[in-house]
């Protein structure tokens, strides 16, 4: 007849006694939700930032055609401006 202290370390040791090495880190979990979080946040910042100052240079070309249009520029002035507004 099985002895109940043996009945209970059996049940206590559960299924997990073949496991041999260190356990799994479980806290590395959220962790990693965090890292991949915070990467689609920075991504999602980044991509408005660039659409924004592209939008702004765009404008600035704008106005130089607009001026070189009008007359106000000559075509050399309009070829250097555009050239110091691309390099930004």
């Amino acid at each position: 007849m099985v002895d109940t202290t043996t009945t209970a370390l059996m049940l206590a040791d559960g299924p997990w006694h073949h496991l041999s090495g260190p356990p799994f880190p479980f806290f590395l979990i959220p962790l990693v939700w965090f890292l991949l979080l915070a990467g689609i946040v920075t991504a999602v910042f980044w991509s408005r930032r660039r659409r924004e100052l592209r939008a702004g240079l765009r404008a600035g070309e704008a106005v130089l055609a607009e001026r070189f249009a009008r007359g106000e520029i000559g075509p050399e002035d309009y070829a250097a401006r555009l050239r110091v507004l691309r390099a930004k």
